[in-house]
């Protein structure tokens, strides 16, 4: 699979592609991304090594959060948003705010079957 930006289009551009694949297959991407969520973003987007550096010094509790609702999101389909500037601001404090604004939902039924629901946003800021 091609890689694309780190940008909303780039967003885009992967969804369009993962979700053409079965369901099978999604959920095996699923479970790629929980198992290495930063190596997951390296395989899929154009990243350079100080942008890798980072994902690797993020606190592990907001990867977990990013790779749970990541891979519920791309597992049923839903809608991921990616909100970041095109342009790196030039005057700044050097750091970068990476959050998830909103949740995706997943609901269990009385035959083992999971749902979900939502949208994910992430969040980048400077």
């Amino acid at each position: 699979m091609q890689k694309f930006p780190l940008s909303a289009n780039g967003f885009e551009g992967l969804q369009a592609e993962l979700y053409k694949k079965t369901d099978l297959q999604l959920a095996e991407t699923a479970k790629q991304i929980n198992f290495d969520f930063i190596d997951w973003m390296n395989n899929h987007f154009e990243l350079n090594e100080q942008q890798i550096n980072h994902l690797k010094s993020l606190n592990p509790n907001l990867i977990n959060q990013l790779s749970t609702q990541t891979a519920i999101a791309i597992r049923e389909r839903l809608s991921i948003q990616l909100l970041k500037p095109e342009i790196k601001p030039v005057v700044g404090y050097g750091s970068k705010l990476i959050r998830s604004v909103s949740k995706v939902y997943e609901l269990a039924s009385y035959h083992d079957k999971y749902e979900a629901e939502g949208v994910l946003v992430i969040e980048i800021s400077y």
